[in-house]
């Protein structure tokens, strides 16, 4: 369970995988964990959506789901983003049943699945809070507020010392170290990521219908029978999103992939926005826009970074790594995958030895010092260096200490060899200056 150390803010991902490997261990099989949540999370996000805004919001929501770009790519991850999408759903589900149709058995699931989900990532935290925001505006139907309340107090409570214990410590030490902080004129870019619609002006079409969406549910909010309605996608898009934002101030967090839990509620709104366009033809038109910009990032996933080569990778690092040899990863997470190849290869004993992140023999994971630690590292260097480049394009200050730790490499060693493989890795071979 050295994954829990290493990634410390999904671990019930780690468990439920842990028990996965009993039944197989091969690259596909594991992956599949993740699809299996993110396919479940299809039918649940057309019930939710249909309850809240009704059929036609319902498919369009499952069909921008299907085809969101960032969701289908963290559903082939071994990561616990699905899982996290999926419970988020299904808690924010059973929020809904309990206002339509208070009762133990509904109110007992929807805690222990908010639970569950606060522990499959940190972020449900958020989540959760949005709900709290939904039953308050629900009090005047029948369903026992207060006692919700109190529960939903009970789960945001425990989320809270989580995350100032040691597992919290964890969690901002490892996870947030490296994010950079998102300026205010800055804040739209993570956001057009989770639309799935790609970089660039590719996302505008889709923030346009979510912002029509939004006005909408606004408008909604004036209707006492249908308030709390419009309250559940408003509040589940807009508490994580400044929540996270306002805590970067303290802990740089506003980072897309860890804003999975906002996926489904951007998708709703997006699908009302659509929806409420009128004439009917100029709804269908956007939806083709969207639908084509969906579809041509999802045919740029698969042909860009379609089986990112960690295997390959790591095959041609032990093929000519020689004794004394080590390694540099610039991005931790990119020592998982190779980890596990050089494990599978039974070549321990020959692979380069890993300058950074470090090994930790307690845990079996990594240890990882500040990254700016790396150009001091190299002094100790002795042989050869690898270093291996993956997920570099995450943020402005990645590309910067990207940049720093060249240049350190350069003055000491020359560049005898360097390899490209799919999926953004880049594998450098560095003899040292003579």
């Amino acid at each position: 369970m050295s994954s829990v150390r290493d990634d410390p803010a999904m671990p019930l991902y780690y468990f439920l995988l842990h028990l996965w490997l009993h039944l197989g261990d091969g690259e596909a099989f594991i992956r599949s964990l993740s699809l299996i949540f993110f396919v479940a999370s299809v039918p649940l996000i057309y019930a939710v959506a249909s309850r809240l805004a009704g059929t036609r919001v319902a498919l369009v929501a499952t069909v921008l789901l299907t085809l969101n770009q960032n969701a289908v790519h963290r559903a082939q991850e071994a990561r616990g983003y699905s899982l996290t999408l999926f419970l988020v759903i299904l808690a924010t589900y059973l929020a809904i049943r309990l206002i339509e149709a208070s009762g133990r058995r509904v109110l007992i699931a929807y805690v222990a699945t908010a639970l569950l989900a606060v522990t499959s990532h940190a972020f449900a935290l958020f989540a959760v809070s949005a709900h709290s925001v939904v039953f308050i505006v629900a009090r005047r139907h029948r369903v026992p507020w207060r006692t919700v309340g109190m529960i939903v107090g009970v789960i945001i409570t425990t989320g809270l010392l989580l995350w100032f214990g040691p597992l919290g410590e964890a969690v901002r030490k490892h996870r947030f170290s490296w994010i950079a902080q998102v300026p205010a004129s800055r804040v739209l870019i993570p956001i057009g990521v989770l639309t799935g619609q790609g970089s660039g002006r590719f996302p505008i079409p889709y923030l346009i219908v979510s912002g029509v969406g939004v006005i909408a549910l606004a408008l909604r909010l004036r209707n006492k029978d249908e308030r709390w309605k419009a309250a559940v996608p408003l509040a589940w898009l807009l508490v994580p999103l400044i929540g996270s934002f306002t805590a970067s101030f303290f802990y740089p967090m506003f980072f897309a992939r860890y804003l999975v839990v906002v996926v489904p509620a951007l998708i709703i709104v997006a699908a009302i926005g659509v929806t409420t366009i009128k004439p009917s033809f100029a709804a269908i038109a956007v939806s083709l826009v969207i639908i084509f910009i969906a579809t041509q990032s999802l045919n740029a996933e698969y042909r860009e970074t379609k089986n990112e080569e960690w295997r390959a990778a790591t095959r041609s690092i032990l093929a000519r790594a020689e004794p004394g040899d080590e390694i540099i990863f610039f991005h931790p997470n990119g020592a998982n995958p190779y980890a596990y190849y050089v494990e599978n290869a039974d070549a321990t004993s020959r692979a380069p030895r890993m300058l950074w992140p470090l090994n930790d023999p307690k845990t079996g994971g990594f240890v990882r010092p500040p990254i700016e630690s790396i150009p001091n590292k190299l002094e100790y260097a002795k042989g050869r260096l690898w270093l291996v480049n993956a997920y570099d394009s995450l943020d402005e200050r990645a590309q910067i200490l990207t940049d720093d730790i060249r240049q350190a490499i350069v003055a000491r060693y020359e560049l005898e060899d360097f390899q490209i493989f799919r999926g953004g890795i880049r594998v450098s071979l560095f003899e040292r200056a003579t």
